[in-house]
């Protein structure tokens, strides 16, 4: 799982710089991701 996250972090940074996503932007969907994979684990 802190694989996961570790990759997914220098993914999106990747992606960032590429097509110039704000950081707020990216911290919705992180956080959106996040809080889905979350209630995946806990069912």
């Amino acid at each position: 799982m802190v694989v996961c996250t570790i990759l997914f972090y220098f993914y999106q940074n990747s992606l960032e710089s590429k097509n110039g996503f704000t950081n707020f932007k990216t911290y919705i969907l992180k956080a959106i991701l996040f809080n889905n994979i979350d209630a995946k684990l806990n069912k």
